[in-house]
């Protein structure tokens, strides 16, 4: 999947799920990817926990070995229940259910509090012992995200519910279950979903089971400051209209925000309780509400919690002014990142970034002025681009003040607005989720051999960073020996990849 083993992070999703069922089901986490689980291992867990639920937190890149995952939980004991959630799921929940005969549920959007309510019925169904849930996200040679319940006896076949006499008492009805996705004989059925606006009333998530201080430094595959280091999420939803971002698909449009309060006591907790030096804002729009940021970093400033503080998936540039940025960068934040997506103000009209070139160099700019280092993302290969405005977005990463640039091959994520319009055009006839992945090339378009694709996309690394002042920064910013080896795998494993 993306990370490759190198994008190690809490699932703070899976933390949220885990607050919601642990008040009457016993939790247990475990990292995948952390603790390097093969296929091996993760059956030895199978044989030790003997599990009831297998639940996978599936994105698209995930696809072919979620696969491999459900398809070993059913050859342990086909009465596993298996559950997926996540983007893949909320954009194409009918199909998902259709292809995959391995998987029994899936849920569509935000799970906490859906999940609760089946993991409860089959807890019901399921009569026997105390059922244990296990948390697995993605990881080593098995790269897949989950969620896992297990009971020590008494499963009642799936296959065997759905057809028994308990299914007609209603038990196994499963209509009131918001976002889940099922089979119900032969048809194919998916709830409506709930999407609860209090999230101080969702609770904080399992950090006492995700333990956070025991993950490694470069959890966004780079640099940080200080360590341990901790995600965190402030507020929920994107409004915006991009056509190749699925991000809504989950959470919705609508943007909620958790108390300020509520926050701050969730970054006291993580400091004093679990030594955290430094957080990261996973949001998809941080700073949409500028006064709501404000205010929080106000607070924040007064807490002198000494803590150092990123942006990893991004803001939105225009939302920044010069008070928010001196506020970020006097309350610890050292690194922003930044969708640029692209140098051509044709391509970003596509897009529907609703900015232009002009706008990003002026933004990017006050940034700079504000002694905050940035990050910028960009896209390469979006459906009606040519080889010459591809160079145009190498050539303006290059320009603009950037510490680092990440350059993705475009993806054709399902329940976007630029991959529905491929395949209403025929440009996109099927898709190989085998080569679904952003180095691979999976989508070229029309005009573009994936050869040229490929090489362009070397180019747009070589070009930005085999630069002198760019190169001592890297360097400059390496903490250790371990850290210095972690970079170069990493290097070695993009090169290898392209």
């Amino acid at each position: 999947p993306f990370n490759m083993s190198d994008h190690i992070q809490p699932s703070i999703g899976l933390g949220y799920l885990a607050s919601a069922i642990r008040k009457e089901h016993e939790v247990r986490l475990v990292d995948c990817i952390k603790d390097d689980l093969t296929i091996d291992k993760f059956m030895a867990l199978l044989k030790e926990y003997n599990p009831e639920i297998l639940g996978l937190q599936c994105y698209t890149f995930d696809l072919p070995f979620i696969r491999q995952a459900l398809k070993a939980a059913k050859a342990f004991n086909k009465n596993i229940v298996t559950v997926i959630g996540g983007p893949h799921s909320s954009a194409l929940p009918e199909a998902t259910l259709k292809a995959e005969k391995d998987l029994d549920f899936l849920f569509v959007g935000e799970a906490e509090k859906g999940f609760p309510l089946l993991v409860n019925k089959i807890e019901k169904l399921c009569r026997g012992g105390l059922p244990v849930l296990h948390s697995l996200s993605a990881g080593g040679n098995l790269p897949y995200n989950g969620l896992r319940s297990f009971n020590e006896g008494g499963n009642l076949p799936y296959d065997e519910l759905m057809k028994s006499d308990v299914n007609k008492t209603g038990v196994t009805d499963f209509s009131g279950i918001p976002g889940l996705g099922y089979r119900d004989g032969s048809a194919i059925k998916i709830n409506p979903n709930v999407i609860q606006d209090d999230l101080d009333g969702l609770g904080l998530a399992a950090w006492d089971l995700i333990k956070p201080q025991e993950y490694p430094e470069s959890q966004h595959g780079a640099f940080f400051k200080q360590f341990p280091i901790a995600p965190i999420m402030v507020t929920r939803g994107c409004p915006y209209p991009c056509t190749f971002c699925a991000g809504s698909l989950v959470s919705g449009k609508k943007i909620r925000r958790r108390s300020i309060d509520n926050v701050l006591g969730e970054l006291k907790m993580l400091n004093n309780d679990f030594g955290i030096r430094e957080f990261h804002i996973i949001d998809d729009n941080f700073t949409m509400d500028k006064e709501y940021v404000k205010d929080f970093l106000r607070k924040l400033k007064a807490l002198n919690l000494g803590m150092t503080w990123a942006v990893p998936n991004g803001v939105r540039m225009d939302t920044l002014d010069d008070e928010l940025l001196g506020l970020m960068k006097e309350t610890g934040l050292y690194m922003i990142s930044l969708g640029i997506e692209s140098g051509s103000d044709e391509v970003l009209s596509e897009m529907r970034k609703g900015i232009t070139v002009a706008r990003i160099r002026e933004c990017v700019n006050k940034i700079d002025r504000a002694g905050i280092d940035i990050a910028g993302f960009f896209i390469l290969g979006f459906p009606g681009e040519t080889p010459e405005s591809i160079r145009q977005t190498i050539d303006f990463a290059a320009e603009l003040p950037l510490k680092r640039a990440n350059f993705f091959t475009y993806l054709p994520f399902p329940g976007t607005e630029s991959y529905a319009k491929l395949l209403a055009s025929g440009e996109l006839k099927d898709v190989d989720w085998e080569r679904f992945y952003f180095t691979n090339a999976a989508y070229v378009p029309t005009g573009i051999t994936r050869k040229e694709l490929k090489s362009l996309h070397r180019l747009a690394f070589a070009k930005f960073y085999l630069r002198p002042h760019i190169i001592m920064y890297q360097l400059k910013s390496i903490q250790s020996a371990k850290h210095f080896g972690f970079l170069a795998r990493r290097f070695m494993r993009w090169i290898v990849a392209n």
